[in-house]
């Protein structure tokens, strides 16, 4: 075979020539309409079965951010409601020592309700009562056993009213120790246990010593009874909470006293 015709089988210019002939066919398309046709096709068709995973990584990236930003706001929110009751804690023990000259309020009244419903699946959360607003009841309106402070007014209809009682997990307000003056949250767990909490931890109080409510914005009045300090509980975040025992049996509510008066909220 002559060297030259060796030299045209040689697989190095054959690849070379392949090259150069793909260039010019591709440099040659882009001129021709039909081709682009049939590229947007064959991407439209490699597109498709893309669709579905790239449709389900955008859902699943808005769900996880979603879930992110709800985790967020329940954070915000708890550090919000913390915050909001060390406040009224701090305005009540501001009130509670000022010396300021003020005239006394007028005395309260009361109304005597009888129980109407205790749910056994919220025992301890709250109770319904045959007064409403036609008697004076109005949300927010102390309600007492014993002269004990059992709970207070969720809820009122013209003939009767729901009250949350001192023991539901959403029951707060501040109180007194009166033995040493200081302030805390009185607050329930929803399992027949009430505390005071948000005490220093540094501060020591003496076991027995009454607990009272004091002094609120929202003119719930002070120094009416709750019970005796018990021993000390949990600690958490640089404050220690405290067992309260309320001055009456929560078990056994059969007739309360609502607070009524022109000062009730």
């Amino acid at each position: 075979m002559p060297r030259r015709i060796r030299e045209i089988e040689n697989p190095w210019i054959h690849g070379g020539l392949a090259v150069v002939v793909a260039c010019l066919l591709l440099l040659l398309s882009f001129h021709m309409p039909f081709v682009r046709y049939m590229v947007d096709g064959a991407a439209l068709l490699l597109r498709l079965p893309e669709y579905p995973a790239l449709f389900l990584r955008g859902k699943v990236t808005e769900l996880y951010r979603w879930i992110e930003s709800g985790e967020e706001i329940q954070q915000r929110v708890a550090l919000l409601e913390k915050q909001n009751i060390l406040l009224r804690t701090t305005l009540a023990r501001y009130a509670l020592y000022r010396n300021e000259e003020e005239e006394s309020p007028s005395s309260p009244s009361f109304v005597t309700a009888s129980v109407l419903v205790r749910h056994p699946s919220s025992w301890w959360e709250e109770i319904k009562i045959d007064m409403g607003t036609l008697q004076g009841v109005r949300p927010g309106s102390p309600v007492l056993y014993g002269g004990y402070l059992v709970g207070r007014v969720r809820r009122a209809g013209r003939f009767d009213a729901w009250v949350r009682l001192i023991t539901s997990r959403n029951f707060s307000i501040p109180v007194t120790v009166e033995d040493t003056r200081d302030l805390g949250v009185l607050g329930g767990n929803g399992e027949g246990e009430v505390f005071l909490q948000y005490i220093p931890e540094e501060r020591s109080l003496p076991l027995q010593s009454p607990v009272v409510t004091a002094l609120l914005d929202e003119g719930f009045p002070p120094g009416i009874p709750v019970g005796v300090l018990g021993e000390p509980r949990s600690l958490l975040g640089g404050f220690r909470s405290y067992l309260v025992y309320p001055g009456v049996p929560l078990s056994k509510l059969y007739r309360v006293s609502v607070m009524i008066g022109e000062d009730m909220p």
